[in-house]
Parts: C-alpha cells; sequence; structure tokens
C-alpha cells in the first residue's frame, strides 16, 4: 500500500512538473513578442523574461532553467530578423556574435540560476526561503552580466548603426543599461520572482497532501 501511495504521488509529481513547464514555455513565447515582456526605453529594455527562468530553474532544475532560457534567448534572436532596430542592425553586422549574445547569455542564466538554487538549497538552514530569494536575484543579474559582457566583447569595437545614429556600443549601450536599467529589472523581476515561487509552494503543498 506504500508503495503504491509512493508511486501515486510520484507520477502526481512528473504530471505536474510537466504542467508548470508546459506553462512557463508559453509564458515565455507570449511575454516575448508582447509588450509585457520588455519595457523600451530608448535603445535600450528592461526584460521581465527572466522570471519565468528563475521558477524555472528553481523549480524544474537545469533541464528547465536550460528550457526556457533558451527559450527566452531563441525569441530575443528572432526579434533580430526586423522586429527590433537595435537587434538588426547587430545582425546584420556580425550574424554569429548576435546569436551568442542573444541566445548563449539567455541558457547560461538559466543553468547558472538553477545551479544557484541548488547550492542555497544544500547550503541554508531555511532552504526554501534563501533558495528562491537567490534564484530571483540571480536570474535577472546573470541575464544583465552575460548579455552585456558578451555585448562589448563583440561589438566593443564595432561602430552600430541604428537609423541614421551611428552608436559607440559600450558607452550608448552598455554603460547605461548597467546603471538604472539593470537595477530597475532585478528589483523588479526578483520580487516578483519570489513571490510567485512563493505562492508555488503553497500550491504544491496542497497537491502533495
Amino acid at each position: 500500500m506504500k508503495n503504491n501511495n509512493a508511486a501515486g504521488r510520484a507520477a502526481n509529481d512528473r504530471t505536474y512538473k510537466m504542467a508548470l513547464l508546459a506553462v512557463l514555455v508559453a509564458l515565455t513565447l507570449v511575454m516575448s513578442f508582447t509588450p509585457i515582456g520588455y519595457l523600451k526605453i530608448g535603445f535600450l529594455s528592461i526584460t521581465l523574461l527572466s522570471i519565468p527562468v528563475a521558477i524555472s530553474a528553481s523549480k524544474l532544475g537545469y533541464l528547465g532553467g536550460g528550457v526556457v532560457g533558451l527559450l527566452f534567448g531563441i525569441t530575443s534572436f528572432a526579434q533580430c530578423f526586423g522586429m527590433d532596430a537595435f537587434g538588426t542592425a547587430l545582425f546584420s553586422l556580425k550574424p554569429f556574435a548576435t546569436f551568442v549574445i542573444c541566445v548563449v547569455s539567455r541558457l547560461l542564466c538559466g543553468l547558472g540560476a538553477a545551479a544557484i538554487y541548488k547550492l542555497c538549497n544544500i547550503k541554508a538552514k531555511k532552504p526554501r526561503v534563501i533558495s528562491y530569494a537567490a534564484a530571483g536575484i540571480s536570474a535577472p543579474l546573470l541575464n544583465t552580466l552575460f548579455f552585456l559582457s558578451f555585448l562589448a566583447l563583440f561589438f566593443g569595437n564595432t561602430p552600430v548603426t541604428v537609423g541614421e545614429v551611428e552608436l559607440d556600443v559600450v558607452k550608448a549601450v552598455v554603460l547605461p543599461a548597467l546603471s538604472i536599467n539593470s537595477v530597475l529589472e532585478i528589483v523588479i523581476c526578483s520580487v516578483l520572482s519570489f513571490a510567485i515561487l512563493m505562492a508555488l509552494a503553497q500550491v504544491e503543498k496542497r497537491i502533495r497532501k
């Protein structure tokens, strides 16, 4: 009887995780192609897409963080085909570098957030609260770190023309993004991610009873 109950709980847990991944994938797609996901400020954007990345990294581990992070990157890269002026300008100059900036940085963001969550779960005395907070902060922080680092690496010495404006990427994009934009993004995403993760924890308690 105990074995049957354990098997049933394991099956329910797998079903829940598959459903959660499907929801997070759908949410990422919706946010990517609507104003919900990006708040435009000139050539820069504050993105909220690290929220589903943080949730998937916490609840679904490396696989979930990797899948949702990769999807975040692919949808970001898709916007470089005429949907985003700055991204389109980058792609016209260095297609492979633009792919790395958009896709690889977001994949690393998802995997990194999952690693930090797991590490905090091992080290913390109150793993849930500490780990959720760490994942919520690390996802937008790693997204900013990897994206801007790759951008500076590949385009630091390459002028980029957007419309009729020629930009020095480091001065016009990287440095401003490291100030108010990144701070706002990290604060907003970390607070929302933590709140959602805590709410999901309560839902999971009821499911597993």
